[in-house]
């Protein structure tokens, strides 16, 4: 019996970090994300230059805080989405360090947080309330 792989459709889907209209491509949008699974976790949007669009999902598998204004969400591919609240300006950031790109992109996130229902997901809202 050969392995399944296994793919993820959103289900519900809120916005995290959205490139806007003068973004350049390559661009990049997180979202947050319940899958019809029941996991939960971020969907990833890529567009490249050719304007080609890739989505892929990434189930939340941890969450830890290593210091206070940073949330680190471990995904079941061993993926990190990192959150962090700017100490300077006071805006969240999203850093998306995907397994085997070798390669770590750091957005800004939107500046209203909408929840999505799900208190794993929804402790990012904390961050926009902290001060």
């Amino acid at each position: 019996m050969g392995l399944v792989e296994s793919t993820l459709r959103p289900q519900t889907v809120k916005n995290l970090v959205r490139p806007d209209s003068i973004t350049p491509l390559p661009s990049l949008a997180i979202d947050s994300c319940k899958f019809t699974d029941g996991s939960v976790g971020f969907l990833i949007t890529t567009v490249d230059l050719a304007k080609n669009t890739n989505s892929y999902g990434i189930a939340v598998k941890d969450i830890y805080s290593p210091v206070e204004n940073t949330l680190v969400y471990v995904g079941k591919d061993e993926s990190t989405v990192t959150f962090v609240k700017d100490r300077l300006t006071g805006k969240v950031y999203c850093s998306l360090c995907k397994v085997g790109s070798g390669t770590t992109l750091v957005r800004q996130c939107v500046t209203t947080y909408e929840p999505l229902e799900n208190e794993l997901i929804d402790k990012i809202s904390e961050l926009y309330l902290s001060r």
